[in-house]
């Protein structure tokens, strides 16, 4: 197994998008790992930085690993959204394979210089980095915007080449959390940015987006797209059912069944759709 970059580029070049899959215990990305073996494709078990400060970054690397090591189809490490170079370095000292130094809060010269800080630290070690340019509207842990500010296409640029990142998050109106609306998305950034740069584009914000919006970021050439909202929907749905038909059923096992279920048919909803 190549590392995540290189799955990125195969992905782009050949039409499909690799989804990353913000897991939150053992129990949640088993069930993403065994929707990308029974679908054949390779997944992404994306930690935001509140589940590694929960766990621990080496005690989480642990719980993970049996899934990692399994050669039925790829899985990659990744560290999503981390403002603090500190627990950027943890993550890729424990084994990550890939984290993201967002400083894309930051004026655009900060953000360069400690994007490009972590993408040295990280590449000494043989671990991928990505990159975020604009603001993302809405709250995903750590990443919260009231509105949202586009990228464009000569900073992206610039920014790509200044912090030499592995792949790239522009903010293209897509929203983190759940949608109030149908987003503007900025495909004409994304086909200007492909027809330029070899360099992976990034899709935040993926939960809510239709099948058709999702299938046309993959024809733009996005290659990696974030899900998270919708894992903990599906978990928190599953929990509800389970209380509701079997209010005395009072088996841990049996209710870790019902989530597990429900964020697999979530993740291999995703699969096949980004898979055109």
């Amino acid at each position: 197994m190549g590392n995540l970059r290189e799955a990125l580029v195969y992905a782009r070049e050949n039409h499909y998008a690799i989804p990353a899959f913000n897991i939150f215990d053992y129990h949640s990305a088993w069930a993403v790992v065994r929707a990308g073996e029974d679908f054949h494709m390779p997944v992404i078990l994306q930690t935001s930085a509140g589940t590694v400060r929960h766990y621990g970054a080496r005690e989480l690397k642990k719980q993970l690993e049996g899934l990692l090591e399994r050669n039925q189809t790829e899985v990659y490490l990744h560290l999503d959204h981390c403002t603090d170079p500190k627990l950027a370095e943890a993550c890729v000292d424990c084994g990550w394979d890939s984290v993201m130094f967002d400083g894309s809060a930051l004026p655009f010269e900060e953000n360069v210089r400690l994007t490009h800080e972590a993408a040295r630290y990280a590449h000494k070690k043989g671990v991928c980095v990505e990159g975020e340019l604009g603001t993302i509207e809405g709250a995903e842990e750590e990443a919260k915007a009231e509105k949202g500010q586009l990228a464009g296409l000569e900073e992206s640029l610039l920014f790509i080449e200044k912090t030499e990142i592995d792949y790239y998050a522009p903010a293209i109106g897509t929203a983190h959390g759940v949608y109030k609306g149908v987003p503007n998305i900025n495909f004409q950034l994304l086909e200007d940015l492909a027809a330029v740069t070899m360099t992976p584009i990034v899709i935040h914000g993926g939960t809510g987006l239709s099948d058709e919006t999702f299938q046309r970021l993959v024809n733009c050439r996005a290659a990696k797209i974030n899900i998270s909202t919708a894992l903990k929907c599906a978990y928190f749905h599953g929990i509800k059912e389970f209380m509701e038909k079997t209010p005395d059923d009072l088996s841990p096992l049996t209710l870790e069944d019902q989530c597990f279920q429900r964020i697999y048919e979530v993740a291999v909803h995703m699969l096949k759709t980004f898979r055109i």
